[in-house]
């Protein structure tokens, strides 16, 4: 008889218990003698973690010395402007970021910007809405730590706002610069050389009102000027070109109709079309004879003919 009035009674307080808790029966049984379930169905336990991180005031919160502040209004897709907080702690230890977004104007709850761990972040503007970000800044030491949180900066994505126009900044261009068309040299204002000739580091270019630079032949208003392959206007020395030989001087000019001196007690003349002379020629009633590198022959006999010590043919 004890026994069945025990049994009533353990059914009546599983029945309540069910009743007032919301659980099941057999969920009742488990709360109330624990469950004899194993493996991944048992509750988990527990323990005591060591390795633990837990707030702890007796390290210094993080101090925001550039907090988020204001509003400001985007267009969908438009580029926005990067929030940027710092916050500092001058004791041991250091200072990690968190970004949050909420859609109500709160620095509490919101949802945590995954990946968003530095102290600068961009807002995306893909969405319509508004959106408050705000930071909370983490004061570590060891494993304890210290909190704070930013102010509040709203970010609102109007769908009927006119999109920015976003200028390029132009790339800055210093020196010499390669392109398709050629060689380009700009200034330290940013300006390329066009349509002058210039002096880079010693040496004269040319360039043409495109900005490109010359290489071989160009005449300036009087004189032909010879510029090498890497833009440089040779200067007293000889040109070869298309089989002829030709001579610029100090300052580049190309001679024409005139005696050029080789510094070694030689001559060369230099022809109407700037060519050295090579072979017999006759220049102003006199003839001379130019052997193949295009210096005069004085004092010699060639084909049977003398010439003289001044190299005029000898009559």
């Amino acid at each position: 008889m004890k026994i069945l009035k025990k049994g009533i009674v353990l059914v009546s307080l599983v029945i309540v218990a069910t009743l007032f808790t919301g659980c099941s029966v057999a969920e009742t049984w488990d709360v109330l003698w624990g469950s004899n379930k194993t493996g991944d169905e048992a509750m988990p336990s527990t323990t005591f973690d060591p390795d633990a991180v837990k707030v702890d005031e007796s390290v210094a919160a993080p101090r925001f010395s550039k907090d988020l502040e204001g509003s400001r209004t985007y267009a969908i897709n438009d580029k926005a402007e990067e929030l940027v907080v710092e916050a500092e702690e001058e004791a041991e230890g250091e200072v990690t970021y968190q970004w949050y977004v909420n859609t109500v104007d709160s620095n509490g709850g919101g949802e945590q910007v995954a990946g968003a761990t530095a102290n600068a972040y961009t807002p995306k503007t893909d969405q319509e809405g508004r959106f408050y970000y705000f930071v909370v800044a983490t004061h570590a030491v060891d494993k304890k730590i210290n909190l704070s949180t930013s102010a509040i900066a709203e970010i609102i994505i109007d769908p009927d706002q006119e999109p920015e126009v976003v200028q390029e900044e132009a790339t800055r261009m210093d020196g010499w610069v390669e392109t398709d068309e050629g060689w380009q040299y700009y200034d330290e204002e940013n300006q390329p050389a066009t349509n002058k000739s210039m002096e880079i580091e010693g040496k004269n270019y040319r360039f043409n009102k495109e900005g490109i630079m010359l290489t071989g032949w160009h005449k300036g208003k009087t004189y032909w000027y010879f510029y090498n392959d890497d833009g440089a206007m040779a200067m007293d020395t000889y040109i070869e070109d298309g089989g002829k030989k030709y001579h610029v001087n100090e300052k580049g000019r190309m001679a024409s109709l005139s005696w050029v001196e080789n510094g070694d007690n030689t001559w060369s003349y230099a022809l109407e079309d700037g060519a050295i002379a090579i072979g017999w020629n006759e220049l102003k009633g006199d003839w001379y004879y130019f052997d193949e590198a295009g210096v005069m022959v004085q004092n010699a006999g060639i084909d049977g003919k003398w010439l003289n010590p001044d190299g005029r043919l000898a009559h």
